[in-house]
């Protein structure tokens, strides 16, 4: 599905109809895309399970119509007793099972939704729209409950390995037959109201009673009790953090995007810086324009596997990466005239990212504020574990920090010591919620996608096509994408960019083939209003008014 929508009252691009319907609801009402994009994220974590979430966190950009630049971490945290080597037996390997970074109560980080939810709401906000209007739609459609709909059997089949084994999730989500487990019929109310009730606290009390309150008592007590390491205090005490975007500029547009824990942002200044400095851009998706671009990939994500992590803990150059100098140094010997080496780029230990299980959606309203979220769960459905009192499902972020350096996470991604578990550390994303604006002050495109290391590339991609070859916002979306990350030295290109195969393999490259990203992404200008539009590759949809 791919849908295009216009209009001059604001809209929403996210994967799932329900929770688009309640964004535009309160656009409606008055509200502004930061009002909306929380009703959307709360509606999320009722209807998107496997990465909508409360049990989990993520990145906000928001660009008021002022021009005024705000980026929101509410990326989780590892807790207070967290160690370095937590997931290692006493041999020094590392852990499988419950005891894992992956399955489990013990592989949670310290959720940040919620918080960074009220944090942007109070902050910037229209004022219009109350914090229990926000919720409401959420609180409601977790008691009154929704018809299982395809596209969530489907994610559900797909995890049942992992979640049919928590009792929480078989009352939810999955019916008993002769095969065992296996999600509801298509079509049956999924009703869940322990997370109705913990929403409806969050309405009447806000994020104090997730972190201080009642549901942070209970939440605490569930993770204990299964051998989970989050308390009441390590509740108490998570804050989300406002932070300075990232901006930069590439053929006369401002681009704005995150900074680290994200490493997504500063990776992709320096593709675009790398890709400008070309003397010409070859015609769009020829094996040429390929060619270049996937070896300016190559080289940011190098310097991401070297230099990148949470820099409220490790030393994260962020200005001499970004620096001209060093991006010049980067671009040397960039043209369609060079081999596809293996080895013109020294070796390095990759740095972990999120799983693809991600979700991004994006809200502009009719003043042109315009806001881009990415948040997650890390992988489908997270830890696998539902807070029996709660309802919440909870994160299995812990994996996207180094269990031991050189072992790979469960995303093949072998990662760094300046990645290690630390006590109220943030893992290294790969989140890129990005808005790029034009001369005139215009929203050119705003972007995100889930995907893990793809992200990065899919929202380089959907930039490059607005901006280079002038594509509106539905086809810098739908147009193909290829991804290259540098390690392992293999090319992966869509299905649509086969014919250049044989040309992109004499160059020296290893082709695989798939599909790329979930991009959710709009535009706006005062005279022609916003143009959202949702993936053809996943289940998603647009909505205007």
């Amino acid at each position: 599905m791919s849908t295009t929508a216009v209009g001059h009252l604001g809209g929403v691009a996210s994967p799932e109809a329900m929770a688009r319907q309640v964004g535009i609801s309160i656009l409606k009402a008055g509200g502004n895309a930061v009002d909306a994009a929380v009703a959307i994220g709360f509606a999320l974590a009722v209807t998107f399970p496997s990465a909508g979430n409360i049990g989990g966190g993520g990145f906000m950009l928001y660009r008021h119509p002022s021009g005024k630049n705000t980026a929101i971490d509410f990326r989780e945290t590892a807790p207070a007793a967290a160690t370095a080597d937590m997931y290692l037996d006493r041999a020094g390997n590392v852990l499988g099972g419950d005891g894992s970074s992956v399955d489990g109560y013990r592989a949670c980080g310290i959720p940040g939704s919620v918080a960074g939810f009220e944090l942007a709401w109070k902050q910037f906000g229209s004022g219009r729209v109350s914090w229990s209007k926000l919720i409401d739609p959420a609180v409601e459609l977790a008691h009154s409950g929704f018809p299982m709909p395809y596209s969530l059997r489907i994610s559900l089949a797909l995890s049942s390995d992992r979640i049919r084994r928590d009792s929480t999730f078989q009352d939810i989500f999955l019916t008993r037959s002769a095969l065992g487990w296996q999600p509801k019929a298509i079509g049956t109310y999924i009703r869940q109201h322990r997370l109705g009730d913990t929403l409806g606290r969050i309405r009447d009390n806000g994020a104090r009673d997730f972190y201080r309150g009642t549901t942070a008592r209970l939440l605490a007590s569930d993770i204990q009790k299964h051998g989970g390491l989050i308390t009441t205090p390590d509740l108490a005490t998570y804050n989300p953090q406002t932070r300075k975007p990232l901006s930069g500029r590439f053929m006369h547009h401002q681009v704005l995007t995150m900074p680290p824990p994200s490493s997504g942002g500063i990776a992709l200044l320096q593709m675009l810086g790398m890709i400008e400095r070309c003397q010409k851009i070859p015609d769009a998706y020829t094996a040429e324009y390929i060619h270049i671009v996937a070896q300016a990939m190559r080289r940011a994500f190098r310097d991401r596997a070297e230099y990148l992590g949470d820099a409220d803990f490790v030393d994260v150059p962020i200005d001499a990466l970004l620096d001209r100098t060093h991006i010049a140094k980067l671009a040397q010997g960039l043209s369609v005239d060079m081999k596809a080496r293996v080895d013109d780029l020294p070796a390095s230990r990759r740095i972990g990212t999120e799983s693809e299980q991600t979700t991004h959606f994006t809200v502009i309203d009719r003043d042109g504020g315009v806001v881009s979220t990415t948040y997650t769960l890390n992988g489908s459905y997270g830890a696998a574990v539902v807070s029996e009192s709660t309802g919440i499902i909870l994160n299995n972020e812990m994996d996207d920090f180094t269990a031991k350096v050189g072992v790979p996470n469960q995303f093949g991604l072998i990662q760094s010591a300046k990645n290690a578990i630390s006590p109220r550390k943030r893992p290294l994303s790969s989140m890129t919620p990005t808005i790029v604006v034009d001369h005139h002050g215009h929203i050119k495109i705003a972007t995100g996608s889930p995907g893990g290391p793809t992200i990065i590339n899919s929202v380089l991609h959907t930039v490059l096509n607005s901006v280079c070859f002038g594509k509106n916002v539905h086809e810098a979306v739908a147009a193909p994408r290829f991804h290259h990350q540098w390690k392992p030295e293999i090319l992966q290109i869509e299905k649509s960019l086969l014919s250049v195969r044989t040309s992109l393999t004499s160059l020296g490259y290893e082709t695989a083939v798939r599909s790329l990203g979930d991009v959710h992404a709009g535009a706006w200008s005062p005279r022609s209003g916003v143009m959202m539009s949702s993936d053809p590759r996943g289940t998603g949809d647009a909505l205007a008014e």
